[in-house]
């Protein structure tokens, strides 16, 4: 079938409604993201080239409009480059489906896979030290239901170094408690599928929800209080909210910006100064690729240089190599 012929909305038809969700079976979040992607792109043509998105082909697509959107991305939404990647992410998914379908569509639409992705500069992950995250926890009203639910749910994705998304989509047949010890299965990115342990006091804790809560097997294991999962914004409020508390008795969270997944860094932070392997922190966190788990490693060396130049004595001067030759030196400059 050629694409020569296709609208793009027949391209957006094929591509979320067969090829997506029947063929690739992507997860419903990767479906949402790209859909999005392309919904800025298509507004965005359509102002630039003054036409309705549904009457547009596929062969009127290029790299040079691609870039444009880009560009648009960066400086007029004031877009991150790590989403202006994802949005090329999308578009280029779709494009290269079309390609598959027909190969003979214009140069200008192959090309568009050619638009390569920016590099982004990785920043030190932010975490919260020990103290913090205690006082994080004390803030819940345990004598209160959604309070007992807050407690447990924060203390579970610290537990877990959990992502929203991962906890958001728990149930309560998730959990398997017996005696002291108990294991929580999460699905995360590709849906795939992780077994993790519980801390005896976080099965302990538990144990106390599931009886004040009553939840049935197929319940959601932190339900909203009209018995719905709570979603990724409800999450982020509550913690707002707490951190609002807890930054008075713990001044060093003012100076921080703490969102559910600086839980998640907390966890693995916690876990790798406990000496635990970054291959097995991988599999804990549900990396796919062991580079993404650096993260953590080079985080922890700048954390011990900056203690190490605390102990520097102040009258110790610091030493640096000086090239003997004239090539060592513009090698050593470049």
């Amino acid at each position: 079938m050629k694409t020569t012929s296709w609208t793009i909305a027949r391209l957006m038809q094929t591509f979320f409604g067969d090829y997506l969700t029947t063929q690739r079976k992507m997860s419903p979040h990767t479906v949402s993201t790209y859909r999005y992607g392309w919904l800025l792109f298509l507004r965005f043509l359509q102002k630039l080239k003054a036409k309705n998105p549904s009457t547009m082909m596929v062969s009127d697509l290029s790299a040079d409009d691609l870039l444009a959107f880009l560009n648009f991305v960066e400086k007029e939404r004031k877009n991150s480059v790590k989403t202006r990647n994802a949005r090329l992410v999308a578009i280029s998914a779709a494009v290269k489906y079309a390609l598959a379908v027909d190969p003979t569509l214009p140069p200008a639409v192959h090309r568009i896979l050619s638009v390569p992705r920016k590099k982004t500069r990785r920043t030190v992950v932010g975490f919260l030290e020990p103290e913090e995250m205690d006082a994080i926890l004390a803030v819940p009203d345990l004598s209160r239901w959604s309070g007992q639910r807050d407690r447990m749910l924060f203390e579970t994705m610290y537990n877990t170094g959990a992502r929203v998304s991962e906890m958001t989509q728990a149930v309560v047949s998730n959990l398997r408690l017996s005696g002291s010890g108990g294991t929580i299965s999460l699905r995360g990115k590709g849906r795939k599928e992780r077994i993790l342990p519980l801390w005896k006091d976080t099965v302990r804790h538990l144990r106390q929800w599931m009886r004040i809560a009553a939840l049935d097997q197929n319940d959601p294991l932190f339900p909203s209080e009209r018995g719905g999962p709570l979603s990724r914004s409800a999450i982020e409020k509550r913690l707002s909210r707490i951190i609002l508390v807890a930054k008075e008795k713990c001044p060093s969270l003012a100076q921080k910006k703490v969102t559910p997944h600086i839980l998640r860094h907390t966890t693995a932070m916690h876990m790798h100064d406990a000496g635990v392997e970054l291959a097995s922190l991988a599999m804990w966190l549900g990396h796919e690729s062991i580079e993404t788990t650096n993260i953590y490693l080079s985080t922890s060396m700048e954390r011990k240089e900056k203690t190490l130049a605390k102990l520097k004595p102040r009258d110790t001067k610091g030493f640096r190599f000086k090239a003997d030759d004239d090539l060592l030196a513009y090698l050593s400059a470049l």
